[in-house]
């Protein structure tokens, strides 16, 4: 009888400790059994490209592993008398085993952004721009910047997306005098767990 209490007493441990990490932790009963058997499996390290399985870390954003521009540009040009902004397009890829939803919460440090009079980002796929500046003044609040699957080999069917700069700007009467509007666009990314 004492095995039996040490064992349902190790058991019920173990789903407070992994109940963080796991769905459900099973139980098994020995009853006039002398000597019982709990298989363990455990995980050192952490790939968050491939899927944890049955051992999710306790932490979501472990599996975040994104991959975004190390810095972009946005321009104007002279057959619009310089007051239509233009970009490149830029590609964010989500490499991690769980979906990711990306957020704008910022732009840090900006200068001259009272030579736009809006920026906006044109995600593909949706239907609406994202305002980040307006009237020369930053975003104030988070918005949802896009969200992307996990990567193709973990199934996922859209885990790239593509965006650029669009808007309006104003510039010096001498358009030859360049004002140049800088800021650190700020990302929060959120893994998003998946339901078992």
């Amino acid at each position: 009888m004492k095995k039996y209490k040490k064992i349902v007493g190790t058991v019920a441990m173990m789903g407070t400790l992994l109940g963080a990490g796991a769905a459900s932790v099973a139980a098994t009963t020995f009853n006039g059994e002398a000597d019982g058997n709990i298989p363990v499996t455990g995980r050192v390290g952490l790939d968050n490209t491939v899927d944890p399985g049955e051992i999710p870390p306790t932490n979501p954003d472990e599996m975040i592993n994104v991959t975004v521009p190390t810095s972009a540009i946005f321009f104007t040009t002279g057959e619009s008398g310089h007051t239509v902004v233009e970009s490149p397009s830029y590609t964010v890829t989500n490499n991690s085993a769980w979906d990711v939803n990306i957020n704008i919460t910022g732009l840090a440090t900006p200068t001259n952004l009272d030579s736009l009079s809006a920026l906006e980002l044109a995600v593909v796929g949706q239907n609406t721009t994202i305002p980040i500046v307006t009237n020369g003044t930053a975003l104030s609040n988070p918005t949802s910047f896009m969200s992307l699957t996990k990567n193709a080999a973990e199934g996922g069917t859209a885990p790239v997306g593509t965006f650029g700069f669009t808007g309006t700007a104003i510039p010096n009467t001498n358009t030859s005098d360049v004002i140049v509007p800088t800021f650190d666009m700020v990302l929060q990314f959120q893994a998003v767990v998946p339901t078992p």
